[in-house]
């Protein structure tokens, strides 16, 4: 299998997720500021980064200006950030604006960042005048510093050589800021006159809040939600936080043993991209130490505030995933002793793709409680293909071409249960033997869908199967339903509400399907929730040659019509299909592989079992084998010498009048609202007479049609049809009637009175192809047909026939034929 199941104890409750790479954390030195005036190399690089990450200092144009002297207006403005940040928006209307910054100002920021200033004291003005223009020195610096963090002077004696030069209003203050190691230089000068650059204020400004400014109040809430080994030892763990941070380096982060206070030393930190967790490396592991109670305090400190979390020893289970309900975040894996467990997935697991996991080794890490918490992916070797049941212990990938044992590994501690399990669509299968009718898995039996795990000898140790019985080319997604595109050989719907669909391996959602996705479905697989998969190209080139029944890309043939191997998967979909340029799908024949070869590039889309059921490519306009038409006359039906024949008259949309005499047995299919019928002689169904003279077989009403799998019927109407409209399929002379297509559901006989200023009739939608047999003015004998595009005047509508997007298609003026 995947080795074998093993209990561990660990020392950390809820370690889990990712396994660390065996190479050396780095401290966090981040300088990827997104200016490009601001090199990496930078000793203020970092400290940007983060005054900008916490919105406090801003660029212009992908620009920082680090060399640019700071104005005090520049500084009111960051200074009255932090501090609403800080301590909330305060209610300044009672402060006296500054002379130079009134009401009146252009720059309404420094306006309002004035008042909040001056409430918090940290600007005062000389004479009540702010001078925003002026440049900030370096001793005016010191000042708003200490008066905006409210910075306590600090007994030290920090080296300023020029503190001589500092004016005696901001001696002391530059003192502070000096003893408190905000501000320091290799050669003990401050420069008390000097401008202070943008770069430099920044860096001032972030060391004071990481030592002075206490946790801002963006930042409430902040707390440590939970702790995780990376590694077996314990010597690489992660801390997820529940918000973002900026900095964090290896002094910030305190572990001790809760009974000894043995200190664990951290040796390096990393934090994660979006802030929210940080890898840490420990000098030594926390299994070293043995002790019986394993409990351990964590304490970091984040913007001066001390973060404090709690853990214990925790256990995992190695195993391997043999179910998932994507719908309600379920897994469901085989403990030690072979039986099965389903848990909920842990919100630490959330970024797992639970089709990934299925038949994949995982480590689940449980509390002491024995509940899980984190699920760890381990290691995967696994295929998808379409399988074939060879023998009973073994199955061969279709695609691959090669066979493999079945594994025969039992579990630890149930040493006659056999590991390896067989799932077939959702549910668990044994396998039997060719004739063994009890089981739902035979030799011989094949799917054309599968994933297949292996151990580490290269034997099958899980298989999760499908009879992805029905194929779609979405058209559209409504809702949780994914709509295909109607026609020959495919359309329908697939309810995904809570099905699995997947793509490449990992499940999706149906609202990430596009229009034109070619999607394999089973609906009643997962107890009827559904699973579906969509597929890619085999092929894509241009078509080197064509044959009736074949088409070969880059030398490689392809057969679009291999009846009897599809029978042998048992799928519902037939001969490889195009797309029409009018939304409606067309079985594929020599002339559309021609039309398509014409096209240049071409897409194959087939099963994994190799069934090719689509070309995509075009737009491709063939003259088409079918029309609208308008039975002039009931459909007419007799027996002759053991044969069923109808009578059909029909006035088509091309104005052509035809009468078709046929066997009912020649028709290749019957079809209602877009459900196709297969009654040729290799069909799913059968189609006979319903007679009113039952006993002398005359006088036939209905076409009776019979399933041959489970004897459903579906009764259609030749009585009273006349005046119907009808959709006829003909070969390509139009003297050959092949299947013919009745529009139950969606028609409508309700009289409107319509204009050809109109859009609609009765909330379904009229376009200009919409076909209309105009017979008001006219007799049985001249019946005009046209389109409403070219309709001029007002109608009264008899009946219409629509689409599944509550298009007309057409529809008849009264008073219809006699």
């Amino acid at each position: 299998m995947f080795g074998r199941i093993k209990l561990y104890k660990q020392v950390l409750v809820g370690f889990v997720v990712a396994v660390l790479v065996a190479t050396t954390l780095i401290p966090v030195a981040s300088a990827a500021t997104g200016f490009s005036d601001v090199s990496s190399a930078s000793s203020h690089a970092e400290n940007i980064e983060r005054a900008v990450e916490m919105g406090l200092i801003k660029g212009q144009n992908g620009k920082f200006h680090p060399n640019d002297a700071i104005t005090r207006g520049q500084v009111v403005k960051i200074l009255a950030r932090y501090l609403e940040n800080k301590h909330g928006k305060k209610s300044t209307s009672k402060v006296e604006p500054f002379a130079d910054v009134t009401a009146k100002a252009k720059d309404k920021e420094l306006y309002k960042a004035s008042r909040v200033v001056k409430y918090h004291e940290a600007f005062m003005g000389d004479n009540n005048r702010l001078r925003p223009s002026e440049i900030m020195t370096r001793e005016q610096m010191a000042s708003v510093l200490v008066r905006a963090f409210e910075l306590e002077p600090k007994a030290g004696n920090a080296r300023i050589t020029d503190i001589d030069q500092v004016s005696e209003h901001h001696r002391q203050n530059v003192r502070t800021i000096a003893n408190l190691g905000i501000t320091s230089t290799a050669d003990g000068r401050f420069s008390p006159k000097q401008a202070v650059t943008r770069a430099q204020f920044s860096s001032f400004f972030v060391r004071t809040i990481d030592g002075h400014g206490g946790l801002p109040k963006s930042m409430n809430g902040l707390k440590i939600t939970n702790i995780v080994a990376l590694d077996d030892a314990n010597q690489a763990l992660r801390i997820d936080f529940s918000k973002a941070i900026t900095k964090l380096t290896p002094a910030d982060i305190d572990i001790r043993h809760a009974i000894s206070d043995t200190n664990y030393a951290v040796k390096a930190v990393e934090l994660a991209e979006n802030g929210k967790s940080a890898q840490v490396e420990l000098f030594t592991n926390l299994m070293a130490d043995r002790a019986n109670v394993a409990d351990y305090h964590v304490t970091v400190n984040v913007f001066g505030e001390e973060l404090t979390y709690s853990f214990n020893r925790s256990t995992y289970i190695e195993s391997f995933v043999v179910d998932i309900d994507v719908s309600k975040n379920k897994i469901t894996y085989y403990t030690d002793k072979g039986s099965t467990k389903t848990i909920d997935m842990p919100a630490t697991a959330k970024n797992l793709d639970l089709q990934e996991l299925l038949g994949a080794k995982v480590r689940v890490w449980l509390d002491a409680k024995n509940k899980p918490t984190d699920v760890e992916l381990m290691k995967q070797k696994t295929k998808y293909d379409a399988i074939e049941i060879t023998k009973i212990d073994e199955i061969r990938l279709v695609s691959e071409g090669k066979t493999y044992k079945i594994s025969t590994d039992t579990f630890p501690n149930a040493p006659k249960k056999n590991q390896f399990a067989f799932y077939l669509n959702g549910q668990k299968a044994e396998i039997g033997e060719k004739n063994d009718q009890k089981k739902k898995v035979k030799v011989k039996d094949r799917f054309n869908f599968a994933k297949v795990s292996f151990d580490d000898r290269g034997n099958i140790v899980f298989v999760s199967a499908y009879n992805l019985n029905e194929f779609l080319i979405v058209d559209r997604v409504q809702d949780k339903d994914v709509i295909g595109y109607p026609g020959e050989g495919t359309g329908g719907i697939f309810n995904a509400k809570d099905a699995t669909i997947i793509r490449d391996g990992k499940a999706l959602k149906p609202s990430d399907l596009r229009r034109g996705d070619v999607v394999f479905f089973n609906k009643e697989a997962n107890k009827k929730k559904g699973f579906a998969e969509v597929a890619g190209p085999v092929a894509k080139g241009v078509i080197d040659a064509v044959s009736s029944s074949e088409v070969r890309i880059d030398g490689t043939t392809y057969r679009l019509h291999e009846l009897s191997k599809l029978e042998d998967y048992k799928v519902n979909y037939g001969a490889a299909v195009y797309l029409h340029p009018d939304g409606k799908t067309e079985m594929i024949d020599s002339a559309i592989t021609r039309a398509l070869q014409n096209t240049g590039t071409v897409k194959v889309y087939a099963d994994r079992a190799g069934n090719v059921v689509y070309i995509e490519g075009g737009p491709v306009k063939i003259e088409r084998n079918q029309a609208i038409a308008l039975l002039l006359a009931d459909i007419v039906g007799n027996r002759q010498s053991g044969r069923e024949i109808f009578e059909v008259d029909a006035l088509l949309a091309t104005g052509e009048r035809r009468w078709f005499t046929s066997d009912l047995d020649s028709l290749d299919s019957i079809i209602v609202d877009d459900i196709t019928y297969d009654i040729s002689k290799n069909g799913k169904w059968k189609a006979e007479f319903v007679y009113k003279d039952a006993k002398n077989q005359k006088e036939p009403t209905t076409i009776l049609l019979t399933s041959k799998n489970d004897k459903k019927t579906v009764k259609v109407p030749m009585d009273k049809t006349k005046g119907q409209l009808v959709r006829l399929h003909m070969d390509r002379d139009h003297r050959k009637l092949e299947s013919m297509e009745f529009f139950k559901k969606r028609s409508a006989s309700k009289k409107a009175v319509v204009k050809s200023s109109d859009t609609q009739i009765s909330g379904k939608r009229l376009n200009p192809q919409t076909i209309v047999f105009d017979t008001e003015y006219f007799n049985s004998k001249d019946i005009k047909v046209t389109t409403w595009g070219a309709y001029k005047g007002s109608a009264t509508v008899a009946s219409m026939i629509y689409d599944e997007n509550n298009a007309i298609i057409a529809f008849v003026t009264d008073k219809p034929p006699k």
